[in-house]
């Protein structure tokens, strides 16, 4: 009798975990949306896993590896994609920007500068990162801080870089915190020269973005926490729910900040390690002063776009990143 209500139990948690996204009213619907295929025109491979994305002078800078293929020494990069080429059928053939960077996950552009989270993967996993701050045109490396294997993204502030550390320890080291995450994640900023907390007890700090400062100045994406969080540990720290965990940010042109979400993270965990073909995807704006939410795009079965990763809006369209999938997902504004 015990062991059967064991199985039980199990079988309803799993049943819980795996329960299909709601469906939710969005601005673009499936049919307004279209993948646009991607291949590196080093080795003829189509361009998976588009993990962030950073506008630059009528450009999409792509970061972008294949998850399951990275520990067998497989390469990705950082592609310059000109707005546009969003309009092309495609497939579009991409250079990398930065040879070396075979694994770049978050990424940031300002003042003609490019900030890179370069990772580094072994047999057994993820094995360390560091952060590089590179020209955006030549690629050059202006300055760099090892030692980073925590780091998930960031952002220019000023002469600063924000970077939010996902956890205490580095992937691999800590399964705990990795199922069970409390809050020990963290924001710093860094400098070539000095470093400095910013925040702290966060629950798996992911996107990372940087405001006017008039109304609010920080914001984190707390992935599992479902919520994104805005100046924390400061007296004016305020915490938004979102309808899914969100990943990366970006800012919107009239000051919404853009956040892909996760409506179902164990299901967008079956997905990145080959298990399942699809995990739902979402993706909303966040007004940061009223907490007032629009969502933008939403496959609740992950059929169209599984697992997106990052949104950005550009004057013409949608684009959306995704964990493994191929190439990006354009969505076309409406007349």
């Amino acid at each position: 009798m015990r062991a059967r209500l064991v199985v039980l139990a199990l079988a309803a948690l799993a049943l819980w975990w795996l329960w299909p996204a709601a469906p939710l009213a969005a601005r673009f619907g499936l049919d307004d949306c279209r993948v646009l295929a991607l291949s590196d025109t080093t080795t003829g491979k189509p361009i998976r896993g588009v993990e962030d994305m950073a506008l630059a002078d009528e450009t999409l800078i792509l970061s972008a590896y294949d998850r399951l293929s990275a520990g067998r020494g497989e390469a990705g990069g950082l592609y310059r994609l000109p707005l546009a080429a969003l309009a092309e059928d495609g497939p579009l053939a991409l250079t990398p920007v930065a040879p070396g960077i075979d694994h770049p996950h978050g990424i940031a552009a300002a003042g003609g500068r490019l900030a890179v989270i370069a990772r580094t993967y072994g047999a057994n996993g993820l094995e360390g990162a560091a952060i590089h701050i590179l020209d955006a045109k030549s690629g050059a490396v202006l300055w760099q801080a090892v030692d980073q294997c925590t780091a998930n993204d960031l952002a220019f502030a000023g002469p600063w870089v924000a970077v939010s550390h996902d956890r205490r320890h580095c992937e691999g080291l800590s399964w705990r915190e990795m199922l069970l995450p409390a809050g020990h994640a963290r924001v710093e900023r860094l400098s070539a020269t000095e470093s400095a907390t910013l925040a702290t007890a966060l629950t798996f700090a992911n996107g990372i973005a940087i405001g006017p400062g008039a109304g609010w100045r920080l914001a984190v994406a707390e992935t599992r926490a479902a919520r994104l969080t805005l100046d924390p540990e400061t007296p004016r720290a305020r915490r938004l729910a979102l309808p899914g965990a969100p990943d990366n940010l970006s800012l919107a042109p009239d000051g919404r900040l853009l956040a892909a979400l996760h409506p179902s993270l164990w299901r967008l965990a079956l997905h990145r390690h080959g298990l399942s073909a699809r995990a739902p995807s979402r993706a909303v704006a966040v007004d940061p002063m009223t907490g007032a939410v629009e969502v933008l795009f939403d496959d609740p079965g992950g059929d169209l776009w599984p697992g997106a990763t990052v949104a950005v809006e550009t004057p013409d369209a949608l684009v959306l990143g995704a964990i493994r999938a191929a190439g990006v997902l354009v969505c076309e504004r409406r007349a």
